[in-house]
């Protein structure tokens, strides 16, 4: 090995004007070395093939739109190549196209005259009257009482009150009746529903909208993802897990493997386990429907995404729960 100034093979390597090249020799049993043995020697010794590493780049910000509310992306995607990311309108549009728009709405807590007079006989507010029991005991019976059931009590004699007592007082409880107790003690409160389904309830007005707008914020994303590798590939639409394997060129081996495969999250992950191993991390294609010529992405892993925090409505001291209206009991 020689250690010398690339235009003068005598010079050594320093730049000083006195330094002479070095040698190292590489063979002991050689005692001379010649400056042709040298120069073959060099000949030899070529740079390792290095294949450069393409740079990390990061992208957003970028959306995806679902249909539930989730904290964070799962580890990796079970029926779907990956998280698809795009533009804000082709997020929006893919969701209503596949899933149709989720529907959030704000419902007032209401309930009939007679679950209402249930309620406060139950806790004891109602009182004092003898046909009270007897009113509390058909209201926990019956499925469908009168909603003149009251009135109609109130102008009956003890003795007539003690009889229908009799002849209730051994029958089954309505199966419904606990729901309807706790539905009119939320009676002036507000419940959230998203798709028709009551996920929060008992809430003040001002508590239902701010949490409306943390479930819409929860159900579209805002993101950046690192992509090092993306495929370059044409919008798939539904993205089959067989069309994602024919990108990575598989052998025969491999296709035998796949189609051995009982279900679409082990074909999934299977082929993108498969384009993983060609190097890619993710996807890059050209919108065709949705948001037509934007450009969406693809990443395989969560660990390529960065969720930003989205901006909630602040919520100030909560208002307090409506008070209980006075009702007349008659």
């Amino acid at each position: 090995m020689v250690y010398n100034d690339r235009r003068n093979p005598l010079k050594g390597a320093s730049g000083w004007g006195d330094d002479a090249a070095q040698i190292v020799l590489l063979t002991p049993s050689k005692s001379v070395l010649t400056w042709s043995d040298v120069s073959e020697q060099r000949n030899e010794l070529k740079a390792p093939s290095i294949e450069p590493t393409p740079r990390s780049a990061i992208i957003g910000p970028v959306f995806h739109a679902t249909t539930s509310h989730f904290a964070q992306f799962a580890h990796e995607a079970s029926t779907d190549i990956g998280f698809h990311f795009g533009s804000r309108k082709a997020a929006n549009q893919r969701l209503e196209k596949i899933y149709g728009t989720p529907e959030i709405r704000i419902e007032e807590n209401t309930a009939s005259h007679n679950d209402v007079l249930a309620a406060r006989l139950e806790s004891g507010e109602l009182s004092g009257e003898p046909h009270y029991p007897v009113l509390q005991l058909l209201l926990k019976k019956l499925s469908n009482p009168k909603p003149d059931l009251e009135v109609t009590l109130s102008k009956m004699s003890i003795d007539e009150l003690a009889d229908i007592s009799q002849e209730y007082i051994n029958k089954p409880d309505n199966a419904n009746y606990q729901n309807r107790i706790e539905n009119a003690r939320k009676e002036g409160t507000y419940r959230l529903q998203l798709d028709g389904e009551t996920i929060a309830n008992g809430l003040t007005k001002k508590m239902a909208k701010a949490l409306k707008e943390t479930v819409k914020a929860g159900m579209f994303k805002t993101a950046y993802i690192t992509l090092h590798r993306p495929l370059e590939i044409d919008d798939h639409g539904v993205w089959p897990a067989e069309d994602m394997l024919k990108a990575s060129v598989p052998s025969p081996q491999q296709r035998d493997a796949f189609y051995a495969l009982d279900n679409d999250e082990e074909r999934y992950a299977f082929a993108r386990q498969a384009l993983i191993n060609k190097g890619y991390d993710g996807l890059v294609y050209k919108n065709a429907v949705e948001d037509a010529g934007s450009t969406s992405y693809v990443a395989f892993s969560r660990d390529q995404i960065r969720v930003e925090p989205p901006r909630l409505p602040a919520l100030d001291t909560p208002e307090p729960a409506p008070e209980s209206r006075p009702r007349n009991a008659i």
